[in-house]
């Protein structure tokens, strides 16, 4: 059976032109990912039926859903919606907030089993929404999505609104529920952490348009051009030179006076993108240690961000270049802002673009 399949533009009243064109698998999450604004809503309603395409079509399991001539209205759809706010009715209970919409004999017990699957605590089932926590009011609208068996799960920043803590916590409970459901989704969200949590695929959304789409971990390290590259975090993205190819499917190319060596990705003729995540690159001080990188670039550190856990150092090699470090190998290597330290990375690390 098909996933979905989308192939169309519209806009909202006063917004700009949105253009959708990927498919998705019958199952698992597909994140809509991209910046704030960039049009990740807009497609999410038109696949609910909130709003009409203006022109082109989508389908579902190969039913028409929206095309020339035909708009299923969101109740025919089957589809659960989960907002970013949760948009919960505030004079009912948690209970009757996940009951809403069900109809016949037994609906009460559905609605039970909903929030229980969403891991809401039975001791809140009576609460209304203004007696919930954040994170507990998600869960009741996660039950009410999921409680009449929908074909297709769609959620709106679902994460958003919870503070750090809550956000993490839920997080993993999402995406172990969205995996026990066995029903697909489609997610919005701009929070790469998030994505890469919660995604089987992922369309990659900027400025109206759907620029790359495909399993999560093939965008995230071949993105298809510099602001793909750019939104899903790969810190550095330098203009580079080929110099030379070297056989057994490795390139050279010059970068800031630098010479780096990538996989070559085939069709690459003169000028280039370097592009490199700050966790492909390692730090490294004194003589070479034996090691399968094939790139090692003396540097200068120009300056130090902590990023949690982790410190985020941005160097100077000729050009512009991030990595990420532990806290203590900070300490041990002695890392403050003018320090030499040669940084080494692996060709497989190295996506070249063209430019």
């Amino acid at each position: 059976m098909s996933g979905l399949e989308l192939d169309f533009e519209t806009a909202l009243p006063g917004g700009p032109v949105v253009r959708a064109q990927f498919a998705t698998a019958s199952s698992g999450v597909c994140v809509l990912f991209g910046p704030s604004g960039a049009g990740k809503t807009t497609i999410l309603r038109s696949v609910a039926g909130l709003a009409r395409p203006r022109r082109g079509h989508v389908r579902f399991a190969a039913e028409t859903w929206s095309a020339h001539g035909v708009f299923l209205p969101v109740q025919q759809r089957g589809v659960g919606l989960v907002f970013q706010e949760g948009a919960l009715f505030p004079h009912l209970d948690a209970r009757d907030n996940a009951a809403y919409g069900l109809r016949g004999e037994g609906r009460r017990a559905r609605a039970q089993a909903a929030l229980e699957r969403a891991g809401l605590p039975q001791a809140a089932w009576g609460r209304r929404p203004a007696q919930l926590s954040g994170g507990e009011r998600q869960r009741v609208a996660l039950a009410r999505a999921i409680a009449p068996g929908p074909r297709l799960l769609l959620l709106d920043e679902p994460l958003s609104s919870l503070d750090a803590p809550a956000r993490e916590g839920l997080r993993g409970e999402l995406r172990r529920l969205l995996r026990e459901l066995g029903v697909p989704a489609l997610l919005v969200t701009h929070d790469r952490h998030e994505a890469l949590a919660l995604g089987d695929a992922m369309a990659v959304v900027i400025d109206g348009a759907v620029r790359q789409a495909g399993p999560i971990d093939a965008v995230f390290s071949r993105p298809a051009d510099a602001a793909v590259a750019r939104a899903v975090g790969v810190e550095t993205v330098v203009p580079a030179r080929v110099v030379e190819r070297l056989g057994d499917g490795l390139v050279a190319v010059e970068a800031g006076g630098c010479r780096v060596i990538g996989v070559d990705p085939g069709g690459l003729d003169g000028e280039a993108l370097l592009c490199l995540r700050a966790e492909e690159v390692t730090l490294e001080r004194g003589q070479p240690e034996a090691s399968s990188a094939r790139n090692r670039l003396p540097c200068r550190v120009t300056a130090l961000h902590p990023d949690g856990a982790l410190v985020r150092v941005a160097l100077d090699a000729g050009f512009p270049l991030s990595a990420l470090c532990s806290r203590g190998s900070c300490a041990a290597l002695e890392l403050v802002p003018g320090a030499a330290i040669d940084a080494c990375f692996k060709a497989p690390a190295v996506h070249l673009l063209p430019r």
